[in-house]
Formats: structure tokens, sequence, C-alpha cells
């Protein structure tokens, strides 16, 4: 039996706790190319199957010529299904190949995505972090902060073969606090949601928002007004202490102090993984912080390496920082293509 060419176009869809993202994916001179994508909140609506009509509605060509679609979710996957994390509702590939018309559906976790859609991100959008010793058939792992913490694996394949993804839920780890204040967090975040606090409730965009509360109840005096409005409206929060870190105090001490974590769990998921193929930094909030993010002598780059005996072997990681939001959704129509080739 001949192999298929690869499709021409693909439906890919990005959703995550905050937005659900979807377009359509062709193939340019120039490599992939989104067209008609559109950006949808994701808490408003009660599935999937009522977005992508929504976007049918809207784009004039609707799903026709289509020939696979490709679903990353901010979740699990359990065969066909998916659970997303931060809603209260699953996705099902049966039930999204129906509305579509289509036989061939893609459901993968939306950091399998970004691992799969990393190579597809042009150089203008990326951002060395650290140089380290790259080894082109070493390991790659993606972490990024957004709505929720998430990670993934990549293990190169041998004499040809394709490269396996590996999803995993690494953010619902054990929170491992460094100083005094952080262990004063951990308190406070188990008063709040219990024993069990995981990494991705204080590196996470709800994580900032918590953050910057504990500190405002630890020190009331140094609230200013700005804080104190954000504290007391339904606002972004995280938003907040990115945008006045520069001038607030507060909101610079809970920056820094989301910045360590956060490099401490990459260095965590680096000295499990060795990815000296390169450590990809994703996700919605790292892009608004690349100088923090890049400089050596900042909190994240401090941590990541803050390893005792094994700050030596970290410093031989390749880090990236991927500026591109859509690395999901290309990574999303890798996944849709390959089911057409293999067909």
């Amino acid at each position: 039996m001949s192999t298929p060419a690869p499709p021409r176009a693909v439906l890919v869809v990005d959703l995550g706790g905050t937005n659900a993202r979807i377009a359509c994916c062709v193939e340019s001179p120039i490599g992939p190319m989104l067209v008609d994508e559109r950006w949808y909140p994701s808490a408003q609506a009660t599935g999937l199957v009522p977005l992508l009509r929504r976007w049918m509605a809207e784009v004039p060509e609707g799903a026709g010529g289509l020939a696979a679609a490709g679903i990353a979710v901010a979740g699990p996957v359990d065969a066909d299904t998916a659970r997303v994390s931060n809603l209260s509702w699953s996705v099902s590939a049966a039930e999204v190949a129906d509305c579509l018309g289509l036989s061939r559906v893609a459901l993968l976790n939306d950091f399998a995505a970004v691992a799969l859609g990393a190579a597809d991100v042009a150089p203008a959008r990326r951002v060395t972090l650290q140089a380290g010793r790259p080894q082109a058939d070493a390991p790659r792992a993606i972490i990024g902060a957004g709505t929720g913490l998430g990670q993934a694996l990549v293990v190169p394949g041998r004499s040809g073969a394709a490269d396996r993804v590996l999803p995993t839920e690494g953010g619902h780890a054990d929170f491992a606090p460094q100083n005094p204040a952080q262990d004063a967090l951990l308190v406070w975040l188990r008063g709040r949601y219990g024993a069990h606090v995981s990494v991705e409730r204080v590196v996470s965009g709800q994580g900032l928002a918590d953050t910057l509360r504990w500190a405002a109840e630890r020190g009331p005096e140094r609230v200013t007004a700005a804080t104190h409005a954000a504290l007391t409206s339904d606002g972004d929060l995280a938003a907040h202490v990115t945008e006045h870190a520069a001038t607030d105090p507060l909101c610079a001490e809970v920056l820094d102090l989301f910045l360590a974590c956060y490099g401490a769990e990459a260095g965590n998921l680096a000295l499990k993984s060795l990815p000296f193929g390169g450590l990809f930094v994703a996700g919605g909030i790292a892009p608004r912080l690349a100088e923090r993010l890049a400089d050596p002598d900042g909190r994240f780059l401090r941590s990541f390496l803050d390893k005792g005996r094994f700050a030596g072997l970290l410093e031989g990681v390749p880090v990236t920082l991927l500026l591109d939001p859509r690395v999901g959704l290309l990574g999303a129509a890798r996944a849709a293509r390959a089911l057409c080739v293999s067909a």
C-alpha cells in the first residue's frame, strides 16, 4: 500500500483552562501556517463541541476540505477521552469527529503538543537562557506555567524512527520549598488547599495570585492602594504582579519567589530526565518575563542550577524560552498529520 501524502490542511485546537484556540493549519513554503485562528474563553463554554460549532459558523469554509484534527488538551488523556484539569468537562475524540465530520482525530495532552510543536518554532521566537552543551541524541524536556504547570519529555527516535513524546502530570507533584519564606507559603497553602500542595499551586498563574494574597496577609502595611484594589476585585492578579514588579516592592518580592520556584522545578525536571537535547520553557507567563528569565544572575537560572553537587551537571543542559504562543497548535497539527500518513 502506498503512503498517502500529508494533507494540506488540518484543524487544530489548543484547549487550556483559560482559552481555547482553534485554527486551520496549512503547509506553506516556509513551513506550517495557521489561518482562521480564533480564541475563545474556555470557562464560558460547556464543552469543546459548542466551541467547534461556533468556529465553523464564523469561518467561511468551516470544516470543509480538512483531512484530520489535532486536539491538545490541558489534562490527562485516557485512550479517546481527555479530562480538562482546570475545567469541569471532558473531551471525547468520537464526539469531535462526529461534529467535524472527520474520521481522523488525534487527542493529546497539551504539553505533549508543545513538545511536538517546539521543532516548528521559528528561531526568531526562541531565546537562549543557557547555551549548555547540547547533545543531538539526548532527551528533551518541556516545562511551562500558565493556568497550570505543564511538563513533558521527548525521547529521540533511533535509526530513523519518530521521536516519542511522553506526557506527564509533573505539575501535580509535591511543592518542595527551599527557604523559610517558601516554607511559610507552603503552610499557608496547606490551610487553603489541604495536605497535598502541588508545585502547580505555586508555579502557575493561580499560584502567582495566591502568593500575592499570602504576601499581603503577611505584610498588610506593605500593600499599596493599587494592589489592594487588585486583591479586592475580580482582576488578573498574576498580570498585576508582573506589571507592577518594577515599582511595587511587594509585587517584586512575589515575582522573585515565583521565579525561584519556577527555576527550581525546571531544575528538578532536568535532574529527572537529563535533557541534554534541550529543556524548553513555554507557557503563557514566561514570554512576559523573558528578560528576567535570561538574566544569568536572576532567580530563575540561579535556582535552576542550585542543586548542590549537581550544579555542574545542569550547566550542560541547554535551556531555551519559546516565545510563540501557538506552539501547542503547531504540535497538534503534527499529531493530526501523523494520523493521515499512517493511515
